[in-house]
């Protein structure tokens, strides 16, 4: 979710940002996202500009795969979709990834 005067692709960069900053500082050193295609590239330069900037973020190897080729990745969508039904208040059952999952809210600056 973001602001409506917030284009979703600069919601992603901070949402990226913030999912990297956080994956590194738990020791993980390599990410694969669902490739979005011919959308892929525009990650990659983001994370490129970070890397020049020698933000701690960028230097989590990240990787494209067709979701097709890896069932796993749905499951970050499953794991969206579980919080979005609670935060309407349409479902329950986020009480089964409490603890297992965190929530980071980002502020744009």
């Amino acid at each position: 979710m973001h602001a409506p005067e917030t284009s979703s692709e600069r919601a992603r960069r901070y949402c990226l940002s913030s999912l990297l900053r956080r994956v590194a500082e738990l020791g993980v050193d390599h990410v694969v996202f669902g490739s979005r295609r011919s959308e892929d590239h525009k990650d990659m330069w983001v994370i490129a500009a970070w890397r020049r900037a020698k933000r701690p973020e960028a230097f989590v190897r990240v990787d494209f795969v067709w979701s097709v080729a890896e069932p796993a990745l749905w499951l970050a969508d499953v794991v969206a979709g579980a919080f979005m039904w609670w935060l309407g208040d349409q479902c329950d059952e986020w009480h089964h990834l409490d603890g297992k999952a965190e929530i980071i809210e980002i502020e744009e600056p």
